[in-house]
């Protein structure tokens, strides 16, 4: 019933939004309304539900101006067989040169302050967690066995130069589960989390980049540690990217436990067909668990503006089967 009344009110919400901003947008060029959505296809003859259809992400994006230099967005975003909110957030552009904002500032491209809950930029991922802008079906080993897509809810402040980029965040943070050696499975609660990412720009087509990001649990005794590094690499039609990130965080039985992994993904854009291949690694600190890996190879052939339709492969180590994927991804 709870999980009812919880969509339903979501429902209502979005019907709400949907309503007044179509109203609003007949008389004013500051609201727009977009969204995406994907289907996916597994073509494998294991899949582990026996489903071959199912849905992947489905989000309606609203943007407004509350202000000419305050921006306020919100998503909401399917998961799980239901609505919520995915995103809710006020951008206040703070100083810069490049479009609108409070004071111009020589040398300062964007800076500003967001409120509210958003994707959290640990590392890189976090600019293609929507289906419609990530290229390969599936997202890094690295990146699901450690935040697992972090989003959360908080303020970061944020700057944007020629040759460097920083931002830095205050916001809940997440919980985790850890058993014991009798079986006891308890619950690490974390009451606020804290970090930032560092990207230089040496050249234009290169970026390097380094995160972290600490979370404090509830008796400030335990906690839990991200770090990271990262680089971006875009040359005409050609772009490689990669990820390494280490996950450290404290045990109820004493002692703590380190996980990492990494992965390096290259692309290359023959305009209407693109190609995509991905090797990632996660080695999790825990007895009797293996190491695993992952190679995705795929490719994309680009339909029209924001439709998409997208094959990847997957081979599997660590217990788990091949996988052979289709998507198609639309947005509007």
């Amino acid at each position: 019933m709870c999980n009812f009344l919880k969509t339903t009110i979501v429902a209502l919400t979005f019907a709400i939004l949907l309503t007044a901003g179509s109203s609003e947008a007949e008389t004013s060029n500051e609201i727009e309304i977009s969204g995406f959505g994907d289907i996916l296809f597994n073509i494998s003859e294991n899949n582990g539900t026996g489903n071959k259809f199912k849905l992947g992400q489905v989000e309606l994006d609203i943007r407004a101006a509350a202000h000419e230099n305050i921006s306020i967005e919100v998503a909401i975003a399917y998961g799980e067989e239901s609505f919520e909110l995915g995103a809710f957030l006020v951008d206040f552009h703070v100083f810069g040169t490049e479009g609108k904002h409070f004071r111009p500032a020589h040398g300062i491209k964007h800076s500003g302050i967001i409120a509210g809950q958003f994707d959290v930029p640990f590392g890189i991922d976090w600019k293609v967690y929507p289906s419609i802008d990530r290229k390969l079906i599936s997202s890094p080993l690295a990146v699901n066995n450690t935040h697992d897509s972090w989003n959360d809810l908080g303020i970061q402040l944020y700057i944007e130069k020629q040759w460097l980029n920083g931002i830095v965040y205050a916001v809940n943070g997440f919980g985790y589960e850890e058993e014991d050696d009798s079986g006891y499975v308890q619950l690490i609660e974390i009451k606020a989390a804290f970090g930032g990412r560092l990207g230089i720009v040496p050249v234009e087509y290169l970026e390097i980049g380094g995160s972290f990001a600490s979370l404090i649990a509830e008796e400030d005794k335990r906690n839990m540690i991200l770090a990271g590094a990262d680089a971006q690499f875009n040359y005409a039609d050609f772009s490689v990217k990669g990820e390494y990130i280490a996950h450290k965080f404290d045990i109820p039985a004493g002692g703590n436990l380190s996980n990492n992994g990494f992965y390096i993904q290259g692309m290359y854009d023959f305009g209407s067909f693109y190609s995509i291949a991905r090797y990632g690694a996660f080695y999790p600190d825990e007895p009797n668990t293996d190491d695993i890996t992952r190679f995705s190879a795929g490719a994309g052939w680009v339909i029209s503006d924001n439709c998409e339709l997208r094959f990847e492969y997957q081979d599997n180590s660590g217990g788990t089967d091949n996988t052979g994927l289709l998507q198609l991804a639309i947005g509007f």
